[in-house]
C-alpha cells in the first residue's frame, strides 16, 4: 500500500507548505504504508523535496502548463490538462493504494468522481481549498456551468472523502454535500518547526504589516488606508507599516509613500527576514469575504509567534475564541488604528507584559495545532465513516 499524492494545480512555491505537512499527517494516519509518491509540476516538486526530511517520499513531476497560465480563466486550460494525470493516477495504482488530490479544479474533480464510481479503490481523498470561493461566490468570473461541475460532484453520493481545512470553513460549506458525514474536517496542517526567532523586544519604532502577496482579495487596500490614518506616527518615526511580500502591480496606484513593500517576488530568506521584523501582523480580510478559505498568512503569523491585529473574520475569530490573548479583533480599520495609537502612547512596561502574554497564547495554539493532533483527528473521523 502506497500513498499517491497529486497536486494538479500549484506552481513553484505556492502550496508547498501544506503539501509537505499533509503528507506527514497521512503518513501518521496510514502507519503501515510503503511510502509516498508525490506528483506536481517540476519546480513545485523540487521545492517540496527540499522541504522534506527523509527518503521515504519519491518526488515526481507532471508536465502541466506554464506558470503564466496560472490564474483567471486560463486556469480552465490547466484544469483540462490535469485530467490526463487523473486518468494515470487511477490507471497506475492498486486497489490498496491511497489516492489524494490535494488541489483540483472542477473538470478534474468531476473526472475523479466518475472514475471513483468505476474503481474498486478503498480510499480516495480530495482536499478542498480556496477554489471553493468560486462555488459560494456567484460573482466569480467562471461560468455557471463550470462552477456547477463541483456543486454536482459534492452533492452526489460517492465514495470520495473530501477534506476541509477548518471547522469554521466546513460550517459554510456543509450544505453543499450530499453526505457531510463523510467529510474529514481538520485544521490547516502546518509545521511549526523550531526556528531561530529574532528578538523584537525593542518597540521603537513599532513595526506592523501584512504577510504575503499584496492582493485586493487579501484586503491589501486597507493596508494603505490604515497607514494614512497613522501618517503622523509614521512621519514621527514611531511606526513602520510594511507589506512582507510583493505588491501586485495592479495595486501600485495605491502607493501613498507610507507603506514599505517589494516589487519582486521574495526568496525564502528575505521573506522570513521580513516576517521576523514585524511586531504585529495585520489580518485585513473583512468579515464578508473569504468565508471558505484558510489563511496561510495567519499560520505564518503563528509560526513566527507574531501577535495579530485583525478585522473581524470568521476564520481567525475561531482561533481567537480559543486563545483571546493571541491577538486582537476589530470591527473597523478606525478601531484598529486607534488601538495602535494607544499602544504607541502607552506605558512600555504594560505593553511588554501584554505582548509576552500574546506570544505564550500563540505557543499554546501551536501545540493544539500540531501535526500529531491533526493526524489523530483525521484518523478518528476516518474510522467512523
Amino acid at each position: 500500500m502506497k500513498i499517491k499524492y497529486y497536486d494538479l494545480i500549484a506552481v513553484s512555491g505556492i502550496h508547498t507548505g501544506i503539501n509537505v505537512a499533509l503528507m506527514k499527517v497521512l503518513k501518521m494516519v496510514y502507519e503501515n504504508q510503503e511510502g509516498v509518491d508525490f506528483y506536481a509540476e517540476p519546480m513545485h516538486s523540487k521545492i517540496c523535496n527540499e522541504k522534506w526530511s527523509g527518503n521515504d517520499v519519491h518526488f515526481h513531476t507532471m508536465k502541466l502548463m506554464p506558470a503564466k497560465l496560472f490564474g483567471g480563466s486560463k486556469m480552465i486550460l490547466r484544469d483540462a490538462l490535469s485530467c490526463l494525470y487523473v486518468f494515470k493516477a487511477f490507471l497506475f495504482s492498486s486497489r490498496q493504494d491511497i489516492l489524494i488530490f490535494s488541489l483540483a479544479y472542477p473538470l478534474a474533480q468531476y473526472l475523479i468522481y466518475l472514475l471513483s464510481k468505476l474503481s474498486n479503490k478503498k480510499d480516495i481523498f480530495v482536499c478542498l481549498h480556496g477554489e471553493m470561493e468560486v462555488i459560494v461566490d456567484d460573482r466569480s468570473f467562471r461560468s455557471k456551468r463550470y462552477q456547477n461541475l463541483t456543486k454536482k460532484v459534492l452533492n452526489s453520493n460517492s465514495k470520495i472523502h473530501y477534506i476541509v481545512l477548518g471547522e469554521s470553513i466546513f460550517k459554510n460549506l456543509k450544505h453543499l454535500f450530499a453526505r457531510p458525514e463523510k467529510v474529514i474536517v481538520i485544521e490547516h496542517p502546518y509545521e511549526f518547526k523550531t526556528i531561530d526567532l529574532h528578538s523584537v523586544a525593542n518597540f521603537k519604532p513599532l513595526v506592523i504589516g501584512q504577510i504575503g502577496m499584496g492582493e485586493t482579495s487579501k484586503g491589501t487596500g486597507s493596508l494603505f488606508e490604515i497607514a494614512k490614518m497613522l501618517e503622523n506616527e509614521i512621519q514621527q518615526g514611531k511606526l513602520i507599516v510594511k507589506l512582507a511580500g510583493r505588491l501586485n502591480p495592479q495595486l501600485m496606484k495605491l502607493d501613498n509613500g507610507l507603506v514599505e513593500y517589494h516589487t519582486n517576488f521574495l526568496d525564502s530568506n528575505t521573506f522570513e527576514s521580513e516576517i521576523q521584523s514585524l511586531h504585529f501582523t495585520l489580518q485585513l480580510v473583512p468579515f464578508s469575504k473569504r468565508k471558505v478559505t484558510a489563511s496561510g498568512s495567519f499560520f505564518d503569523t503563528l509560526k513566527y509567534q507574531k501577535p495579530y491585529l485583525s478585522l473581524e473574520n470568521e476564520y481567525i475569530g475561531f482561533f481567537h475564541s480559543k486563545q483571546p490573548n493571541s491577538g486582537a479583533l476589530f470591527t473597523t480599520l478606525q478601531e484598529m488604528a486607534a488601538y495602535i495609537k494607544h499602544q504607541l502612547d502607552g506605558g512600555s512596561d504594560e505593553f511588554s507584559t501584554q505582548y509576552q502574554k500574546s506570544i505564550e497564547a500563540i505557543r499554546e495554539l501551536q501545540r493544539n495545532l500540531s501535526l500529531t493532533n491533526i493526524a489523530e483527528s483525521f484518523k478518528n473521523q476516518l474510522n467512523k465513516v
